[in-house]
């Protein structure tokens, strides 16, 4: 055993060991007063990266559940102004209705009904122009997308509802299939279809239930018990037709025995009448019925009229020598119905074929050339087969898709999309088409790029309705205006609907459903921290006390240690 005084070995060592218990110990008074335990990047350099990224995505997930929360009360502030514009279309509609009740309607009533849809029509572009969340108008069409066509080969007639990015895309029309469209039965005074606009392909039952018919003046019954003379003086009378300037008509004067005789001389009268003013002597053909004279027109129709009269000709009445009332006459229109819808023919021409346009209820429509007058419209049904023209287009270059002329349909790239309609003139070719999002971006997650986005489109009265008629357009002072307000409402109860429903499925399927996912996200990724950072009390407190007891003992062993050099002294003394 050796004996040293210059170094006390044994006291270093217990004073190492001393230094070591107090700085645990301290690390253990440190995490159990604090709660956690990573105080300093020395404490668990590793574990004090992970958890800043967790506090990082923590905090992030906090701020997006608030954001999703506040984006659900927008949508609710649109979707209760949406619901206010439905109540008020539902209004506009009765009065359509009651104003389409020509038979019990007078002026007044249809001047009030008039007036309160314009008032309903105002209250609709208020709401649109008004409605906001904080300083962001909703309504007003600034939350829509919008696109414009830059190069349009193609005859793209209408584009809208896109979701394209911002910038240029390109449109490529392809495959063109000319389209069809014949009847079955031109027996009815209807020729092939010359044109057809938005009718679905297909077979559309064309019904005539009224034939066309000239007007008619029926002469009174004459006396030929003795011979019927005409002279110079009573042999003439006027004849006007469609309301044009009349003419003068000269009948060969001498005695007329019979209706017959009478009849051959006054048709070749209105005959050469018509052909000296310039009509085809076929407008006005004469015949007879028992002993009385028959007028009749060769135009077909109520566009179709005949008056005859004597006024300020001769001295005497030429009318009362023939018998034939004075009166003003009109033809009768041809009654056809498109797929059960009512159509009027009411210019049918005795010389020439005419068009006519046939519209079944949504407003689609078929045009037909109509017999000339001889043959008019009879009686009967065909049926209209229709094939519309059919070509493929697609979008940025992606899948191509079949479309029809005059079918509204969607077009996409594979993410994006755009609803289009094609005109009859559509042809092969490129069209470039430029978006600009105005959609409402809402940030539904911790990190970049994770938001999504909803359009909202102008709710005022000019853009709901119909393509070719809007609200802000509506009459019902008329029969014909009534009607068409019943469709158009009902387009724009339709494009309310489903703007709503947009809202609705955007509220439920993303910001409520992603709400619910943040939350439970937040709630894991607040645990992992809590596991990194967090001090385990129990073990730390077990920590604790082994520290506080080896303290002791270190010191202890400090006092022992430092007793041992005194040991010399004996040596010494």
């Amino acid at each position: 055993m050796s004996l040293r005084i210059n170094h006390n070995i044994a006291s270093m060592t217990a004073f190492r060991n001393l230094s070591k218990v107090e700085g645990g110990l301290n690390k253990n008074l440190e995490r159990l007063s604090s709660g956690m335990r990573i105080n300093s990047a020395a404490d668990d350099p590793a574990g004090l990266s992970i958890s800043q990224q967790f506090r990082a995505q923590i905090s992030g997930l906090g701020q997006a559940i608030e954001n999703g929360e506040t984006s659900v009360n927008m949508l609710q502030t649109a979707e209760g102004a949406l619901a206010e514009v439905h109540s008020l279309l539902t209004t506009m509609r009765e009065l359509a209705v009651h104003a389409s009740n020509e038979g019990v309607n007078d002026s007044t009533q249809l001047a009030a009904d008039q007036d309160q849809l314009e008032s309903s029509i105002d209250t609709i572009n208020r709401i649109a122009q008004e409605t906001q969340f904080g300083h962001q108008y909703l309504l007003n069409g600034s939350a829509d997308n919008s696109v414009g066509i830059s190069t349009n080969t193609s005859d793209i007639e209408l584009i809208e509802n896109s979701t394209l990015s911002e910038g240029f895309h390109t449109i490529t029309v392809s495959s063109i299939v000319d389209a069809s469209q014949f009847i079955d039965n031109e027996s009815l005074g209807l020729s092939d279809p010359t044109s057809v606009s938005g009718l679905s392909t297909g077979d559309h039952q064309i019904v005539v239930t009224q034939e066309s018919a000239g007007a008619v003046i029926t002469g009174d019954d004459i006396d030929f018990t003795n011979p019927l003379t005409l002279t110079s003086s009573n042999n003439q009378f006027m004849l006007s037709i469609d309301g044009a300037t009349a003419v003068t008509v000269s009948i060969t004067t001498g005695g007329y025995a019979n209706i017959s005789a009478l009849e051959s001389a006054v048709d070749s009268a209105v005959a050469s009448a018509l052909t000296n003013a310039g009509y085809s002597a076929a407008e006005v053909s004469v015949s007879y019925s028992d002993d009385h004279l028959v007028f009749t027109t060769g135009d077909e129709g109520s566009a179709a009229s005949i008056s005859i009269h004597d006024t300020g000709l001769t001295s005497s009445s030429a009318l009362s020598d023939i018998n034939v009332t004075q009166e003003v006459a009109t033809g009768t229109d041809a009654i056809v119905t498109l797929d059960n819808q009512v159509n009027y023919i009411y210019d049918v021409d005795e010389r020439t074929t005419k068009s006519a346009t046939l519209q079944d209820k949504d407003g689609n429509s078929v045009t037909f050339t109509v017999a000339a007058g001889g043959s008019g419209l009879t009686l009967g049904s065909t049926t209209l087969t229709y094939n519309a023209k059919s070509f493929l287009a697609q979008l940025d270059g992606e899948t191509k898709r079949r479309f029809e002329v005059g079918v509204t349909g969607t077009l996409s790239n594979g993410i994006e999309s755009v609803d289009l309609r094609f005109g009859t003139g559509v042809t092969a070719g490129t069209n470039k088409v430029r978006a600009e999002d105005n959609s409402l971006k809402f940030q539904l997650g911790a990190n970049a790029g994770q938001y999504k986005s909803v359009s909202i489109a102008s709710m005022a009265a000019t853009q709901l309705g119909t393509t070719d008629k809007k609200l802000s357009s509506l009459d019902l002072t008329t029969f014909a205006g009534a009607q068409e307000a019943i469709s158009v409402i009902d387009a724009a109860i339709s494009q309310v609907s489903s703007e709503r429903a947009e809202l609705g499925n955007f509220q439920t399927n993303v910001l409520e459903s992603t709400l619910a996912n943040l939350q439970v996200a937040h709630e894991n990724l607040n645990a992992a921290d809590s596991t990194l950072r967090d001090t385990d009390m129990a073990s730390e407190m077990a920590e604790f006390t082994k520290n506080q007891i080896l303290q002791q003992a270190s010191i202890s062993m400090l006092a022992q240690a430092n007793q041992q050099p005194q040991a010399v002294l004996s040596l010494l003394g």
